[in-house]
């Protein structure tokens, strides 16, 4: 059979960290502020980062595996995976850049753009859970096919694989939860299927499986 695993609170411990930024420190506070409302773990880490800004979020609109958006008093800020923010906001050359140098060393990046435009990019880390090697090859020697699913950038998902044992292909990165039902589906025609996941944005995926575990 096949196993997909979420990444992020299954694979790793799901205690993100800000462990560095690019760009316009100012824009910190704002982030922390428009985040402050919801209780996904990078939106904690942004929270734990610097004090919030003064003010609450008006016009707020969380989108599942993508971001955050709303206002902050005068301001318009965006929070989120950087292909989508790119999408809200009119993008500046350097976000390929700091986007490229926090995914190599393993960190996942989150971009945030303040009335429209780009002005920094968090790296956010993980790290692996102890126990998830041993997990993973215990796994494999039962007969299963472990492969990940997550939304994270494809390079930080790659580091993690790495790490765990796994190949390349079996480790895919940057998908939607739309994206994991798919893949639940496409794999369940040949194989019984298994999702490992936080029981949020992996909820439909588990459900579509032949046994989902949250």
């Amino acid at each position: 059979g096949v196993m997909f695993v979420d990444k992020t609170g299954t694979l790793t411990e799901g205690k993100l960290a800000v462990v560095s930024w690019r760009g316009d420190l100012d824009a910190a506070p704002l982030a922390a502020a428009l985040e402050a409302g919801s209780n996904h773990p990078i939106a904690r880490a942004l929270t734990a980062y610097v004090p919030p800004a003064e003010g609450t979020p008006t016009n707020v609109n969380e989108q599942l595996g993508r971001g955050m958006s709303g206002s902050i008093g005068p301001h318009r800020v965006v929070v989120g995976a950087p292909s989508w923010v790119a999408t809200q906001c009119h993008p500046g050359s350097q976000l390929d850049t700091w986007v490229d140098d926090l995914a190599t060393r393993g960190q996942t990046p989150i971009a945030i753009a303040v009335d429209g435009r780009l002005v920094a990019v968090a790296g956010i880390a993980d790290p692996i859970r102890p126990d998830a090697a041993a997990a993973v090859h215990a796994l494999e020697q039962l007969g299963w096919n472990v492969r990940i699913l997550s939304g994270d950038d494809d390079r930080v998902v790659q580091v993690v694989g790495a790490e765990l044992g796994l190949l390349p292909a079996s480790c895919r990165g940057g998908i939607t939860p739309e994206g994991k039902t798919a893949a639940v589906l496409a794999a369940k025609v040949d194989h019984p299927v298994v999702m490992v996941g936080d029981g949020v944005n992996d909820a439909a995926a588990m459900a579509a499986a032949t046994a989902g575990i949250a």
